[in-house]
């Protein structure tokens, strides 16, 4: 892991600080670091001393917690633009980072200290607000994900993931590059890898996905919506199977295809 000094310009960047004036971007400037990791390198593990907060520059960062048994369940994926472990400034009782983290991916961050961003915070509501606003989506999201893997089936979770992956308007085919690895997908999606392959297979038997590796090709986005508003529809909270995708098309059997 690598480091480098961060100019205040490079701080303007980052959401959370934009608005702030000169003198408070020089003074965290002062305790902030850039950060190169190589894919598989930790940042920080569950309960260490939740000291400092991350934005992406590039590449994706893993946030997972690991059960006694040793399995992994991943919390959230955080990509470009993006930063974590924000929260750690309102912990007063210091009790350290409720997660695991490690890059997935060749990595650039900018690390900033909680200590400077708590008195940054009492001198700035503005940004006070913003990180808030940060930590209400996050929240957000966070129920949403709960509501998928809770009320929703495996089919409905994985298409989901697939056509969020698309600009919201994308109405033709499209290729999306996986730049998770699949087990990841489905650890984040709260799938066994075999229930993942045989999900992406029903899709391809389907004809709504070509798969080639990494790639995807949504072959049909119209199909694919279709069948998440069939599932939607369709599943109910006591009965978590995969409804029949088939079904899902237009003059589909009942039959599961396989």
């Amino acid at each position: 892991m690598t480091r480098t000094t961060v100019s205040p310009v490079d701080i303007q960047r980052v959401f959370l600080f934009s608005g702030i004036d000169g003198d408070m971007l020089v003074n965290i400037s002062k305790t902030a670091a850039r950060i190169d990791c190589a894919s598989g390198q930790p940042l920080f593990h569950l309960g260490d001393p939740a000291t400092y907060f991350y934005f992406v520059e590039s590449g994706r960062i893993l946030l997972s917690r690991s059960s006694s048994a040793g399995d992994e369940k991943v919390i959230a994926l955080i990509g470009p633009d993006e930063t974590f472990a924000e929260a750690m400034m309102f912990d007063e009782n210091r009790r350290g980072y409720p997660v695991d983290a490690r890059a997935i991916e060749q990595s650039s961050l900018l690390r900033f200290s909680v200590a400077t961003m708590r008195d940054i915070l009492a001198q700035s509501p503005e940004c006070c607000f913003r990180v808030m606003g940060v930590l209400s989506t996050r929240l957000h999201e966070l129920v949403l994900q709960i509501d998928e893997i809770t009320l929703h089936n495996g089919t409905y979770r994985l298409v989901a993931y697939l056509l969020r992956q698309l600009p919201p308007d994308a109405e033709h085919a499209r290729d999306i590059q996986l730049a998770i690895p699949k087990n990841v997908i489905a650890s984040h999606l709260s799938l066994q890898p075999e229930t993942f392959s045989r999900i992406l297979a029903n899709l391809r038997h389907a004809d709504l996905i070509v798969t080639e590796g990494a790639h995807i090709v949504l072959k049909d986005v119209a199909g694919l919506r279709q069948c998440l508003s069939a599932c939607r529809s369709e599943i109910k909270r006591d009965e978590m199977q995969d409804i029949p995708i088939a079904a899902c098309l237009p003059g589909g059997s009942a039959e599961f295809l396989r």
